[in-house]
C-alpha cells in the first residue's frame, strides 16, 4: 500500500468487471458465435485460443485471427476474419452499453476535484471501437489497450507507461479493478495503491484494501 501522505493525482481503472459487466453467458456466447463464423467446432477451437491468448490480446484481432488460420491449415474464404471481428464487437456490445453507474459517477466526481482518470485492460483490439461507440473513452485522459500496448497485466511496464501518460507517478495513483490476470500484484509491483472492486460485497463490510462501490474512491482523495 502506498504512503498514505502521498496526494492521489490519477485513478486507473480496469475495465472488465470493474466498469462494465461481463457476465459468462456473455464470454460463452461470444465464444460460440466466433466459432461458428470461422467454421470452427467449438471444441476445436478453445485449446488452440486458450494456448493463444498472450498472442490475441498484443496484437490486431484480424491480424491474429489470419495468423491462426494459417497455423491451423485453414483457407478461409475472404471476408470470414472480419466477419468474426464483428460477430465479437457485436456480442460484447450490451456490456458497453450497460456500464456499471457507480463506476460513471465516482469518475465525473474525480475529474471535478482535479483527478486524472485511466483505464488498463487487457483486452482484444476491438475494444476500442466499443468504447467509441458508446462514449466511454471519453471518461478517460489516457487509455492503455494490452492489444495496442503490447504488453498485458501484470507486467510493470503498463501501469508505469499509464502513470507517465497520465503525468503523475505510480506511488500518486490508485489501481482499481476485480483482481482477474494478477492485476492487483502488478500493480502493487509498479508502486500503485491496488484496490479489489468487490461488488458483490454490496451492503457489507468489504474486507481491507477493497471497495464495494466506485464512490469510496473519493475517501482517498479526500483525505
Amino acid at each position: 500500500m502506498a504512503d498514505s501522505r502521498i496526494p492521489i493525482r490519477a485513478v486507473v481503472f480496469d475495465l472488465w468487471l470493474t466498469l462494465i459487466p461481463f457476465p459468462a453467458e456473455v464470454r460463452r456466447d461470444t465464444f460460440v458465435r466466433t466459432a461458428e463464423v470461422l467454421n470452427l467446432g467449438v471444441d476445436d477451437l478453445r485449446p488452440h485460443w486458450v494456448a493463444t491468448r498472450s498472442e490475441r490480446e498484443t496484437t490486431d484481432l484480424s491480424t491474429y485471427l489470419a495468423g491462426l488460420g494459417q497455423s491451423l491449415g485453414l483457407d478461409w474464404a475472404p471476408g470470414v476474419v472480419e466477419a468474426a471481428v464483428a460477430a465479437r464487437s457485436s456480442s460484447h456490445g450490451a456490456c458497453f452499453a450497460q456500464p456499471f453507474p457507480d463506476g460513471r459517477d465516482a469518475i465525473a466526481r474525480l475529474r471535478g476535484r482535479g483527478v486524472s482518470i485511466g483505464l488498463i485492460s487487457n483486452c482484444t483490439s476491438e475494444v476500442r471501437q466499443a468504447l467509441c461507440d458508446h462514449g466511454m473513452d471519453r471518461w478517460f485522459d489516457e487509455i492503455l489497450l494490452s492489444a495496442e500496448i503490447g504488453v498485458m497485466k501484470p507486467a510493470s511496464e503498463i501501469y508505469e507507461l499509464a502513470a507517465r501518460r497520465l503525468g503523475t507517478e505510480p506511488a500518486s495513483c490508485l489501481y482499481v479493478g476485480d483482481g482477474s490476470d494478477n492485476e492487483l500484484d502488478g500493480a502493487a509491483a509498479a508502486g500503485m495503491t491496488p484496490l479489489l472492486y468487490d461488488r458483490a460485497s454490496t451492503g457489507s463490510a468489504p474486507q481491507a484494501g477493497a471497495i464495494s462501490s466506485h464512490l469510496e474512491l473519493l475517501r482517498f482523495v479526500d483525505r
